[in-house]
């Protein structure tokens, strides 16, 4: 659908799970951990959530050349 336009962010978030109980619960449901969520009711990112999204999508624009 986004061909190379798409970021895949799910696999670096589970690698970011600060391996407590609710970041395990929610990567079990396939979810983003916790710790990188406001909330379990609500999906938008934390501070480290928008952080790791900065990285990800600045290391996608050096490897495609336009950053």
């Amino acid at each position: 659908f986004c061909g190379d336009h798409y970021v895949e962010t799910l696999t670096e978030a589970y690698s970011r799970s600060d391996l407590s109980q609710d970041d395990e619960d929610e990567v079990a449901k396939q979810l983003w951990p916790l710790s990188l969520k406001t909330s379990v009711s609500d999906f938008h990112p934390s501070e480290a959530g928008y952080s790791m999204l900065g990285e990800l999508v600045y290391d996608a624009l050096v490897a495609k050349g336009w950053a």
